[in-house]
């Protein structure tokens, strides 16, 4: 389990202890500190804006979500340094305009297993349906708002894609922890809005 969705699963735990501990078993209505029947409970979040669809959720009510269930190419770790998750390599080529990616075996919840597939068709759908974060694959090759497919974008086989750039980017796998870049299994495209509000992660 990577360290965010350590954090998330601790956060989830104290606040359902600090639930617990701030509910009431009286049945006294009356209110004030004599009384002590005030029966509320105060908790500190946001309700997602979104169906929980990674690349189209770029606020922290759903972010905090998204990041607990979901699981990328690479996490961040404690001090920002960027790790493999579900990436077995990142390979660039000499110039640094295409990247290799091979994948850890890995399923989503459902038990369907992440493809490359799985991570090619989420980002061609973030940018075919213009989605919130769709700026993030701006620079992969053929990149344009509303375009059906990337061209940089290549399935070579389940375990394997590659990703061709525009221009020379160094410092591009370091973005592939990000949110936006998450994989979706094939069920999510039958029915998107529906998937949002019912995901199937792989976190």
């Amino acid at each position: 389990m990577t360290i965010k969705k350590t954090i998330a699963a601790l956060s989830a735990a104290s606040m359902t202890l600090a639930l617990a501990a701030c509910s009431s078993d009286s049945n006294d209505s009356s209110t004030g500190a004599a009384g002590g029947g005030e029966n509320y409970v105060l908790a500190d979040g946001t309700e997602p804006q979104n169906p929980l669809i990674p690349a189209n959720t770029n606020e922290v009510g759903g972010g905090r979500i998204v990041d607990s269930i979901y699981a990328g190419l690479a996490y961040y770790d404690a001090d920002g340094e960027t790790k493999l998750e579900l990436a077995e390599s990142i390979e660039p080529n000499d110039d640094n305009t295409m990247f290799t990616i091979k994948l850890k075996d890995s399923t989503f919840s459902d038990g369907t297993p992440v493809t490359s597939k799985s991570f090619v068709d989420a980002w061609n759908y973030a940018v075919a349906n213009d989605q919130l974060n769709a700026s993030f694959f701006s620079g992969i090759k053929g990149y344009k708002e509303g375009v059906e497919s990337l061209e940089g974008l290549k399935v070579v086989d389940d375990k394997t894609f590659t990703i061709e750039l525009s221009s020379p980017e160094s410092d591009f796998p370091q973005q592939l922890g990000y949110s936006a870049f998450y994989p979706l299994p094939e069920v999510a495209f039958d029915d998107m809005d529906a998937f949002g509000q019912n995901p199937i992660g792989n976190g």
